[in-house]
Parts: structure tokens; C-alpha cells; sequence
């Protein structure tokens, strides 16, 4: 007995070798990009492909390049001086986190939140940062002036039994105080992406 498949489920020729690898470099371009023009960019390549099994250096170079300027493209869209100060907010809040990191083993619960707030502010938290960063921020100048805050804090900060810098050492409390109060002055343009809170 003969099984005959219907005319509607005849299946495509298989992709070439050249196509593949083709399709695999089209990755590089966004999904919507992909389904609404990968099949003419594929119809384009390989009509110029002349038995061919491997993509010249230029068109692969120009693939990549293309693909990474659409997601680029793709992915701002939003409000370029939000954008930009939102990565100032963040470098603000890690250069502050790098400031208490040698000392995490004296102030441990302090470096924490410093992290939490670094956290916070990479997942447009904007709140539970403000609150992060003020605490810190007030802990830091209170270490800065020499004056212990919310906890019993043995001063100076030394990061280590050996280490010979204290933390804050060198700065005063208003030098200390400005770096947060950088990140917390910032944070109100700021909108948190859809279905974030």
C-alpha cells in the first residue's frame, strides 16, 4: 500500500549550506526585524551567492554590523537624557559601592545595602534605591565627620588589621555626602520601564 501525501504537504527544499549560515548571521537583528524582512534579505544574499558555501568576510562583517545597529536602534527608545542619566545615577551608585567594598568585612550590613542600592537602581526600583542611598549616604558623611550613625561603628574604618587607610580618611563629610547626594538628587527624572515598580 502506497501512502500519497496531499499537495499541501509537500516540504520545502531543504535550506542550503550558504542559507543556513545566512540565517544563522540574521540572528544578529532583532525578531520583528527578522520576520518582516529576513526573507528578502536571504532572497538578496543568496541571488548573489554563485555556488558559493561560506559568506565573504565583508558581507558577514556587514551582516553583524547591521544587526547590532538595529537591536541598538530597537533597544533606545526611550528618552536619551533619561537613558543618560540613568547610567550616571548607576556609576554614581557602583563608584560609591567600590568606596565601601575593602571595607566589607568592617561594615558588612553598610556594603550590603550599598549593593542593594546598586541593585535597585539597575532594576528601576526607584524608591527602595532613594531609600538605600540615603541611608548609606547618611551613614558614609556620619564615618566622614567622625561621627557614628544608626549603629555603634568603631572609627576610624580600617579595611583590614593590616590595611593603614581609613575609610573616609582623606575626604570630609561634605565630599563624602556629595557622591550620594548625586545619585539621590537624579533619581526623580527617572521612569522605571513598564511592569516594573
Amino acid at each position: 500500500m502506497t501512502i500519497v501525501k496531499p499537495a499541501s504537504a509537500v516540504e520545502p527544499p531543504a535550506p542550503s549550506v550558504l542559507e543556513r549560515r545566512y540565517r544563522k548571521l540574521l540572528l544578529a537583528y532583532p525578531r520583528h526585524y527578522r520576520t518582516a524582512y529576513g526573507d528578502e534579505l536571504l532572497d538578496v544574499l543568496l541571488a548573489d551567492a554563485a555556488g558559493r558555501t561560506v559568506p565573504p568576510p565583508k558581507e558577514v562583517w556587514g551582516l553583524l554590523l547591521g544587526g547590532v545597529r538595529s537591536r541598538i536602534l530597537h533597544q533606545a527608545t526611550g528618552n536619551a537624557w533619561a537613558d543618560g542619566l540613568h547610567l550616571a545615577v548607576t556609576a554614581v551608585t557602583a563608584a560609591n559601592l567600590a568606596a565601601l567594598l575593602p571595607y566589607a568585612g568592617t561594615l558588612p550590613l553598610w556594603t550590603l545595602l550599598s549593593a542593594l542600592a546598586l541593585l535597585a537602581v539597575q532594576r528601576g526600583r526607584l524608591r527602595t534605591a532613594f531609600a538605600l542611598t540615603l541611608v548609606t549616604g547618611v551613614k558614609a558623611a556620619a564615618i566622614a565627620a567622625g561621627r557614628p550613625a544608626f549603629d555603634l561603628t568603631v572609627l576610624p574604618v580600617y579595611p583590614n588589621p593590616l590595611g593603614d587607610r581609613p575609610l573616609f580618611g582623606d575626604s570630609s563629610p561634605l565630599v563624602a555626602a556629595a557622591g550620594y547626594a548625586v545619585a539621590l538628587r537624579d533619581r526623580d527624572p527617572i521612569r522605571a520601564p513598564a511592569g516594573r515598580g
